[in-house]
């Protein structure tokens, strides 16, 4: 990284050849996508490069290196949840519409829920709501029956819906009830 910081010219590409696999690994957890993950590890080495000469000589690289990486994802993650939310979770269980006191408060919450899932739920609900993809591409991804795909989807439905009416988000727009109320 010194050598990076003096100008030196192959010194990039060697950073890059030694961690940009660990980088790329450490996008994959979580369920991002192979090709999004490459795009948020190209996105991590030019914040490296934009930030380099903030580097301390003498510190490790690595930690540094993956506080950005740290960054990347989170930024990632929340843009991906400023999409529109799925419509599972704009209903109640029996498929009436809810009110949203506060979407941005809602959203928070809601990425502290999926957050909070066990990974076998998150990996398949950030597949399906943030990626598009379908239960049969998932199931084949994950190595798992389409019908475990959609147990997994179910279970987490039911957990986040009990995490956001928990969190007073959730109203019932015909009662004003909350969720649970109804």
């Amino acid at each position: 990284m010194a050598a990076y910081v003096d100008g030196e010219v192959g010194a990039f590409d060697q950073l890059f050849g030694r961690y940009a696999g660990m980088v790329i690994a450490f996008m994959r957890k979580g369920y991002v996508a192979q090709a999004d993950a490459e795009d948020l590890t190209q996105q991590v080495f030019l914040q490296l490069h934009r930030a380099r000469r903030d580097f301390k000589p003498g510190a490790l690289l690595r930690p540094w290196l993956m506080t950005i990486a740290r960054n990347v994802k989170h930024d990632h993650w929340r843009r991906v949840l400023r999409r529109p939310l799925p419509q599972t979770l704009l209903e109640d269980p029996v498929g009436r519409p809810l009110a949203m006191e506060d979407t941005g408060e809602l959203r928070d919450v809601l990425e502290r829920a999926v957050e909070s899932l066990p990974e076998s739920m998150r990996a398949v609900i950030r597949a399906f709501w943030f990626e598009d993809r379908s239960h049969t591409e998932i199931a084949a991804s994950l190595g798992i029956s389409r019908g475990a795909v959609k147990v997994r989807a179910h279970r987490a439905y039911v957990r986040l819906r009990q995490v956001l009416s928990e969190s007073g988000g959730l109203r019932n727009r015909d009662t004003g009830t909350d969720v649970e109320d109804s």
